[in-house]
């Protein structure tokens, strides 16, 4: 058990993509104080909640092929990367596919040259080439993620009065 955890908890460091965080013991938060944390966390969890859905959604009426362009292109949206550190394992386990599909996948846009063939990172070469075989599901989360950016920045106004 304690060799399973270690693993999977390289594993997990493996795929992380960096950034800025701030961390602090819970205890040390007066959420009576903090309204608008509380406010945009509870928007949070529900722009993820709704995420979710649209991937669940997805899965059941789109192609591997449309679901992995969502998947990889909804990332690039999000975090505005075009280089990522999975794997096509990982890919696989993230969209809910057989990895073999991943692989079958990554041979035919490498052919057209918007994904390069590579094992331990994943490179977008031509969002727009990726975009048209992505489906619809992809314009549901974005609009998703704008709206949720819209109105934290109205709810950072109203708190800021």
């Amino acid at each position: 058990q304690m060799h399973r955890d270690r693993r999977l908890r390289s594993l997990d460091d493996q795929f992380e993509i960096g950034g800025l965080a701030v961390r602090m013991p819970a205890a040390a938060l007066d959420w009576p104080k903090m309204p608008y944390l509380s406010t945009a966390l509870s928007r949070y969890n529900l722009l993820l909640m709704r995420h979710m859905v649209i991937s669940v959604g997805c899965s059941q009426f789109h192609s591997a092929d449309q679901r992995i362009a969502r998947w990889l292109l909804a990332h690039n949206y999000r975090a505005g990367l075009t280089d990522f550190p999975f794997t096509s394992d990982f890919l696989a386990a993230q969209v809910g596919i057989d990895k073999d599909e991943v692989r079958r996948f990554s041979n035919r846009c490498s052919s057209a040259a918007s994904l390069p063939k590579v094992r331990t990172s994943i490179s977008i070469c031509d969002r727009q080439a990726l975009g048209q075989q992505s489906c619809a599901c992809l314009e549901l989360t974005q609009e998703e993620t704008n709206g949720y950016v819209e109105r934290l920045a109205r709810l950072s106004r109203a708190f800021a009065h």
